[in-house]
């Protein structure tokens, strides 16, 4: 046999440990001059393994921990093993406090092996903050000037809410002071670094409140004189200005007339070339002077106005010859 060098000659005997004594002589040596008795210890230890413990750190992504190997006796099996890593492989869009890191098995070149880890503890959150907004609500229409309370709030089951914010704090007023289709948009950041975000569409139109005298409002009928021009009174709570309709109305449409519907006869009409629409301050009231068709009468016809906020406001005519 050879073994570190020497070419064993006779084995004499073995205990119970494993141990065997013999004669040889070193390898390359004349046998007649070089032989020595040896007493072969066998090795049953396994490698020794050192390897960095879990920190009390929240981490974003999967951690690693470093480790080393070695072998005092026959050397390792795998030069690779002398220095390695364990991780965690934590699934995407969950978080725990309590990670587990995978195993590695090292052996020696006799056969003999240890295991490094598991090792436990590790604080691992790859899922942001969960947002909730509870004020504006979705797709709500808010009027203009309406005071509107925000309130929103995140939450976070791994290493907690590090920040929470939107155009304003919570309590505080969310915009209602121009018309048109509004985001309310909130961040969330937790303490591991995950952001996320969530929104909230709303819109704000003006506050009107119906049609005044002499136009009444539906279900009923406005009984005129075709060709007349009739004044459509509504108001905005307050000076909006002139240009409030959206483009190409007011406009009006023919439709039967509902023989069921109540009818009301137009007590005023004004004089007017063209329709034209003017605001009064004095009574915060807008008039819109609707003049109409000769050719309209006998015809029961849909007066629709579309504000630029994006709201419909209709009234029903019947026009008498």
């Amino acid at each position: 046999g050879k073994i570190s060098g020497w070419k064993l000659v006779d084995a004499y005997a073995i205990n119970e440990s494993g141990q065997i004594v013999g004669s040889g002589y070193k390898d390359g040596n004349d046998a007649a001059n070089q032989i020595r008795a040896f007493l072969l210890t066998p090795d049953t230890t396994g490698p020794k393994i050192e390897c960095g413990t879990a920190d009390d750190l929240w981490h974003k992504e999967d951690v690693s921990i470093p480790c080393t190997a070695s072998d005092d006796g026959v050397g390792l099996a795998d030069p690779t093993d002398a220095s390695f890593t364990l991780s965690t492989n934590v699934l995407a869009g969950t978080e725990t406090a309590d990670a587990l890191m995978d195993s590695r098995e090292v052996c020696d070149a006799a056969g003999n092996c240890a295991t490094a880890g598991p090792i436990a503890g590790n604080k691992v959150d790859k899922k942001a903050p969960s947002i909730s907004i509870t004020t504006p609500v979705e797709s709500a229409e808010y009027k203009l000037g309406e005071v509107v309370t925000a309130g929103y709030a995140c939450s976070d089951g791994g290493s907690g809410v590090d920040s929470c914010s939107g155009p304003v704090p919570t309590g505080a007023n969310v915009d209602t002071a121009s018309i048109g289709q509004k985001t309310f948009a909130v961040e969330g950041k937790d303490r591991a670094g995950n952001v996320t975000s969530g929104s909230n569409n709303y819109s704000v139109i003006y506050d009107f409140g119906g049609f005044f005298s002499p136009v009444d409002n539906p279900d009923v009928l406005n009984r005129g004189q075709a060709g007349s021009a009739i004044p459509v009174k509504f108001d905005l709570s307050g000076d909006q200005g002139l240009d409030v309709f959206a483009e190409g109305y007011p406009r009006s449409r023919q439709i039967d007339c509902d023989s069921t519907a109540s009818v009301d006869t137009i007590e005023q009409t004004v004089i007017a070339r063209e329709s034209a629409l003017s605001y009064d301050a004095t009574a915060d009231q807008y008039t819109y002077v609707w003049k109409t068709q000769k050719a309209w009468a006998g015809t029961c016809r849909q007066f629709t106005m579309k504000l630029d906020d994006g709201t419909t406001h209709s009234a029903d005519f019947k026009f008498r010859g």
